[in-house]
Parts: structure tokens; sequence; C-alpha cells
């Protein structure tokens, strides 16, 4: 622990030997603030194991939950004149037509919210570790926390690819998106959790060092504990904005996904009507008349 967190005059223990009941800094640094980041990154394979066994006992294949890419059809998916454009019929993904401006807006605006939070987090926690290397105070395990704001960016910028556009999908890419279907649960309590984490320990270090005009508030060192603090509140404020960011995107992205059923099931009764118009046989032809010549 004293390799991890230097030169730290409330001591190297959970407990701080300056204010007593408060955990130290380097108790934070080393255990608390990457405690939500492991939980986060061990929640995903649990996710998937459990996924895998319930699927073995209900004895089912892929579960397409969501509007599936490729799901097939025992008539063909054409577009009309008979002719089976799609051989492998397969359903199509609905097609949009181009967007407004205010739609690209109300869609693009939550995310650049939301990876917004997520660079700012990553750029605050690199100021504090840059500057508690600078004191010579140790950084702990602080680092690790690149790990689970990245990973959580990549499993919100993959949640499209899974059900993008296209028509074939694996039965790994399906399988996958169907396991982490909710990591956004994992997502939330990963930035809520890091918010209690940082605030907690933003109140331990007024607490036990003090903000100004104190022996132990750092001030004729690089890292005064005023400017830590101004940096955790900053933390504190943006992963509180990327929990709500998190669970506004998930409403989001299930509007759209409703949507898209929606249109799946429009387009395959115009094509199933289409298709059973092709299909149905032309009308017989007229009887041509006969001369009786019993009638003469």
């Amino acid at each position: 622990m004293a390799r991890l967190c230097s030169n730290r005059p409330e001591g190297f223990g959970p407990m701080s030997t300056l204010t007593p009941h408060i955990p130290t800094q380097c108790f934070f640094d080393a255990v608390l603030v990457p405690m939500p980041t492991w939980i986060f990154l061990l929640s995903l394979p649990t996710m998937v194991l459990v996924s895998w066994w319930r699927r073995r006992r209900r004895g089912g294949g892929v579960n397409n939950y969501m509007y599936p890419r490729c799901s097939p059809y025992p008539f063909p998916l054409s577009g009309g004149g008979g002719n089976n454009t799609n051989t492998n019929n397969t359903r199509r993904y609905p097609t949009t037509n181009r967007q407004s401006v205010a739609t690209l807006l109300k869609r693009l605006l939550p995310s650049l919210g939301y990876y917004g939070a997520i660079a700012v987090i990553i750029l605050m926690e690199s100021v504090e570790i840059v500057q508690l290397e600078r004191a010579s105070l140790g950084i702990g395990l602080l680092p690790f926390v690149y790990a689970g704001a990245v990973s959580a960016a990549l499993l919100r910028l993959t949640d499209r690819m899974w059900l993008g556009s296209g028509t074939h999908r694996s039965r790994t890419a399906a399988f996958l998106s169907d396991a982490l279907s909710s990591f956004w649960v994992a997502s939330v309590f990963l930035w809520t959790g890091s918010a209690a984490v940082t605030a907690t320990k933003t109140i331990a270090l007024v607490t036990g060092l003090g903000l100004g005009d104190t022996p132990n508030s750092r001030d004729e060192t690089p890292y005064p504990v005023f400017h830590q603090f101004a940096d955790l509140v900053i933390l504190t404020v943006f992963y509180a904005l990327a929990a709500a960011g998190e669970v506004g995107m998930t409403v989001l992205r299930g509007k759209e996904r409703r949507a898209a059923r929606v249109a799946g099931i429009e387009e395959d009764a115009v094509q199933l009507r289409e298709s059973f118009a092709n299909a149905a046989p032309a009308s017989a032809p007229a009887p041509t008349p006969t001369n009786d010549s019993s009638s003469t």
C-alpha cells in the first residue's frame, strides 16, 4: 500500500490517523474508487453465463429479443412482380426516409452529451493522477477507472451495431446482443457508484485535511487540497450526468426499437399480401360453346 500511496500525511491504512472514523485517501484510491469498475467488469461475463444457462434450461436457441435482422419466412419477400429477389427469404430491415435536421439533432444531442460526459470524466481522472504523481503522493489504482469508462462507452456504441442495418447477423452477435441486453443496468451502477464514492472521497478529503491554512492542506505542494477538491467536485457532477445520460440513451434506444418493430410488421404485412397476390392462380377461361347435333 505504501508503494501505491506515498507521502500521505493521514497514513496508509484503511482509517485515517488524523481524523478518526474517516477512511484515508490512500484507501479510497486503492480500494473504494476502483470498486464500481471491478463490479461492472465482472458483471458482464456473469450476464453472458446466466443467459447461456437460462437458454440451456429452456432448450432453445438464440433469442432475437428485438426486431431480428435475419428471420426466415416461408414466402418470398419480393417487391412485387412475382420474382423472388430475396433468395434467402429473410426479413428486410425497414428503411427510413431522409430525416430532418430537428430529428437528427434530437438523436445526436443525447449521444453527444453522454460521450462528452465520459470524455470529461477521463480528462479529470487524468488531471488528478498527473497532479498526485507530481506531488509524489501516489496514485493508487486510479488508472483502473479508465477500463470501466471505456468499456461502458464501447458497450453503448456497439449497441447500435448489434441491431443496425443489414440482412444477416451471425449467431455469435445475436447471442451477445441477447446476453448483454441489460448491460445498461451495470453501466448505471458504474456511474452512480463512482459518483457516490467520489462524493464521499471529497467529504473525507475536506474533513481530514482541510481546504487551506491548515498543516495538512498541501498549500506548498504542486497539488494543494483545494485544487484536488475542485477536481473531485467536477468528477462527481459528470459521473451523475453520465448516469442520467445512460438512462436517457436506454429510453431513446427502446423507442427506436419499438418503432423498428412496428415498421417491420407493417412491411411484412405488405410483402405477405404481395406474395399471396402473386401466387394466386389465374382465372379459368370460359368454356367454348358447342353445337348440340341431337337437338336438330
